[in-house]
């Protein structure tokens, strides 16, 4: 049995490396987060910019409460798709309003159209259900 004389106590030891990965640690997943980011730009030449995208789902939100708000029924039980004529003419404008942040964020009128259908899907008004005779 070895003498407890002459052994080395290793909790400040393990103290000290504890902190010290601590520390360490976030920095280094930070940078290799960083790298790997401007690699797959590097190699791809596409970087999203996610503030960019919030403006243009903005700006879709805001045109689809025009869409409903200026429908006769506030488009109350109707279908509305990408291809509607006032959705497109939204996401147009919304591309002609906001042409760096569609650039930066990688998005096309069809893209825009979507988000402004998906909007105006949440907005809508449901459609009146029918009284049941009791």
């Amino acid at each position: 049995m070895p003498d407890p004389s002459t052994a080395i106590a290793v909790a400040p030891i393990v103290d000290f490396a504890q902190s010290t990965v601590n520390l360490v640690l976030p920095v280094i997943v930070g940078a290799a987060a960083t790298f790997a980011a401007a690699t797959f730009k590097r190699w791809t030449g596409i970087a999203i910019n996610q503030m960019a995208l919030d403006k243009i789902r903005e700006a879709a939100s805001t045109e689809a409460g025009l869409l409903v708000a200026q429908a006769a029924s506030n488009l109350r039980g109707e279908i509305i798709t990408v291809k509607n004529p006032g959705v497109v003419a939204a996401a147009n404008k919304i591309i002609e309003a906001l042409p760096g942040a569609a650039a930066r964020a990688g998005v096309t009128p069809e893209i825009v159209a979507k988000f402004v259908a998906g909007e105006v899907g949440k907005i809508q008004p449901a459609p009146a259900t029918p009284a049941v005779a009791s």
